[in-house]
């Protein structure tokens, strides 16, 4: 898994850095927060979950209204959970996020952003009821999650505004199964990770 991560990473990133020497390519820093939400399969009353992400971008313009970005980042997502007493209560996700979008200039500052991201869970935890100490560790969600993600951003004079979606594309969770809980996680079906963030890019 390392090595697909890396050698994904490199087919990303290597021609993007090839061309920083550009006058047109900018190389900066990411910092934001995300809502995220996961639901299907037999997960329950679903509730967003706030997180931080940081990390680094590339921006090049390519033609007079487009352009490529592409960034790296690490991400804590996951899920809340509306419970009772022996049920799962949230889910914490520490993802790295990879992503490759085209954008296109809307008038003076603003930029729309459209292309796929690819979240790498790196490991996950399970809470019951209100505890502090995660119940289950590293429950068999797909490693790999593909997702589409859509932007905005508003380019200001000291740093720009970055507003996304992000929605899975693949199912992420068929395998799981817990049965000590309630309600009962048994072979889940499909299970979907939805997020919105906010980040200031500089």
């Amino acid at each position: 898994m390392k090595k697909l991560i890396v050698l994904i990473l490199a087919c990303l990133w290597l021609p993007v850095f090839s061309q920083t020497t550009d006058k047109s390519a900018h190389l900066g820093v990411k910092m934001g927060l995300n809502s995220s939400t996961i639901w299907g399969g037999k997960f329950d009353k679903q509730r967003p979950r706030f997180g931080i992400q940081t990390g680094l971008y590339i921006k090049k313009q390519t033609k007079k209204q487009f352009g490529n970005f592409a960034e790296i980042e690490m991400a804590f997502t996951g899920s809340n959970f509306k419970h009772q007493t022996k049920e799962y209560s949230r889910i914490n996700f520490l993802v790295l996020n990879t992503s490759f979008c085209k954008y296109h200039n809307i008038g003076e500052r603003g930029e729309v952003l459209f292309g796929l991201q690819g979240a790498f869970i790196l490991s996950n935890e399970l809470y019951a009821k209100d505890e502090l100490k995660a119940l289950h560790r590293n429950l068999p969600f797909r490693r790999i999650d593909p997702q589409i993600k859509l932007g905005w951003a508003n380019k200001g004079d000291f740093s720009t505004l970055l507003l996304e979606i992000r929605f899975s594309l693949l199912n992420i969770g068929e395998d799981i199964e817990l049965t000590v809980l309630e309600p009962t996680l048994n072979k889940n079906g499909n299970v979907k990770n939805f997020s919105i963030a906010c980040s200031l890019l500089f």
